[in-house]
């Protein structure tokens, strides 16, 4: 997982390797994480002082952390994943940092404490195989789109303060049957 910086300065990589890598774009390295299992995804704040890593402990479970830009822990943030998290997106003007996981949960957190401010159930019965969100501001309309096992992708159009009142409003429910060619 590769991603640039808002500001276009600083890359940061999470890699199969379990570590988690800031360089800026002399490829100079800045800043080295190792982890004890795997580190795979990761997100810059919208003003780049926080980095998001969601990575995986050596007891299997699921975390996210916070790290500010110069290498130095935040925290941990409070919950409880009992599996992947597939994607994670800061919401630009706010302390609130959103995630997907393939338990079929959305999860929206304060990075300031570290709380969990909601959960929300995606609802279907199927593994979540890929999963993105959109965020443009606090204040527009925003989106979550999720893909699962069956080949169905589901499509949230939302505001910040419709997650957090925990009433998103699906838009589209896309079903893609892929034929296999031979």
């Amino acid at each position: 997982m590769v991603t640039f910086s808002p500001q276009g300065t600083m890359i940061v990589t999470a890699s199969a390797d379990n570590t988690v890598k800031l360089w800026d774009l002399n490829g100079d390295l800045l800043a080295h994480r190792e982890y004890q299992s795997a580190a795979y995804y990761v997100s810059f704040s919208p003003d780049g002082r926080l980095i998001a890593i969601a990575s995986m402990t050596e007891n299997h479970a699921h975390q996210i952390e916070l790290w500010n830009h110069n290498n130095k822990y935040q925290q941990i943030l409070k919950g409880n994943f009992d599996s992947l998290v597939m994607s994670i997106v800061f919401i630009p003007d706010s302390d609130i940092l959103a995630s997907i996981s393939h338990e079929q949960t959305i999860r929206l957190w304060n990075t300031v404490d570290g709380s969990l401010l909601q959960t929300i159930e995606v609802n279907n019965n199927f593994s979540i195989t890929a999963a993105f969100i959109y965020c443009s501001s606090q204040n527009d309309n925003s989106a979550i789109a999720v893909a699962n096992s069956e080949n169905r992708i589901s499509l949230w159009s939302l505001s910040i303060e419709e997650l957090l009142s925990n009433s998103t409003n699906q838009i589209r429910d896309y079903t893609n049957r892929l034929t296999q060619s031979s």
